[in-house]
Parts: C-alpha cells; structure tokens; sequence
C-alpha cells in the first residue's frame, strides 16, 4: 500500500512541475511575444487585415466580412474615414469584432488546429528563454566548477537550438498569426 502511495505521490509532484513549467513558458510566450511582436491584440494580424488600410483581404473578402459582422452582430467595423481619424479606436473595433468572430467559430476544428500551431510556438518561444538561461548557466557550471566535456558540449549545442529558434521568434509568429488570421476570416464567412 505504501508503494502505491509513493507512486501516486511523485506522479503528482511531476504533473505539478511539468504543469508548472508550461505555465510560465505561456506567461513568458504572451507577455514578450505577443506583447512585443503584436501590441497585445493591437498589431495582431487578425486585426491588422480588417482595417481599411490594409491590402491583404481582397476588397471583396473584406466586403463579405463587414457585410457578415453587420448581419450577425450588428458591428460596423471601421470606414477609411474613421481608421485615419482615430486609430486607436478602429483597432478597438476591429478587436471586438474578431472576439464576436472567435466565438461564433468556436470548436471549429480547422480554426483549432491553426490555434493550437500559434499558442505551441508562441510557449516553446517563452520556454526557449529559460532553457537558453539554463544553458548559459550550464557552460559555465561544466566548464569552470564541475568540468564535464560531454555535459559542455550537450549544453553548447541546445544554447544554439535555443538562440536560434529565439532569433527566429518574430517570423515564426508573424506567420502563424497571418495564417490562423485568414483561417478564422475563412471559417467565420462559411459559418
């Protein structure tokens, strides 16, 4: 009986650490990624694509998009006029209505799929940080205070992976973000 407990016991402490860790690579991912690369949602390529501005959308996408927004939830998204007017509260508007455009599109599996691509890179990215931390700590450890060739090198090449996956930080997340933007546009209009 006492195995079993101890069992249970270090699978929990594990589940506990392993969930722990996601949690700050996610906390890291969204307020460095998405808040440097995007501005929050302000940037985002979700809303970037619908302000009048923008040459992404074809004109005629863009139409059946407003024309839907109009239909579904009575939103008016922004005019040429108001985006050179204010902004700030065209992107507001446009913000509001890709969360009405989220919700109606929920649980659509091929919006999910480009959701889940997104959210995994933008939390190996938070992780990326630590690990290439981890790693720098580790040179020094194996090099100066514990020497160890085998733990330098193994520490050396993961730094590099790390380094490199964080220099490629802002086009992977602009890309995944254009593509789960013309997702959520293509589902949310065959909704």
């Amino acid at each position: 009986m006492m195995f079993i407990v101890n069992v249970i016991m270090r699978m929990t402490v594990g589940v506990a650490i392993v969930w722990f860790f996601a949690f700050i690579n996610r906390l890291l991912g969204k307020a460095i990624f998405q808040t440097l690369f995007f501005k929050n949602e302000n940037e985002m390529p979700t809303t970037n694509f619908l302000l009048p501005s923008d040459t992404t959308l074809s004109p005629s996408m863009k139409k059946a998009i407003r024309d839907k927004l109009k239909n579904d939830f009575n939103i008016d998204l922004p005019s040429a006029r108001d985006e050179a007017k204010n902004i700030d509260k065209s992107r507001k508007q446009i913000i509001y209505a890709v969360s009405q455009m989220r919700n109606s599109t929920r649980g659509n599996e091929l919006l999910l799929q480009h959701n889940y691509e997104y959210g995994f890179i933008r939390n190996l990215l938070g992780g990326s940080i630590v690990a290439f931390l981890v790693c720098i700590f580790n040179l020094y450890f194996f090099r100066n205070i514990n020497i160890n060739t085998t733990g330098f090198n193994l520490s050396l090449g993961l730094g590099i992976s790390y380094l490199l996956l964080l220099l490629l930080s802002k086009p992977l997340t602009e890309m995944l973000g254009r593509n789960y933007a013309k997702v959520l546009f293509e589902q949310y209009l065959h909704h």
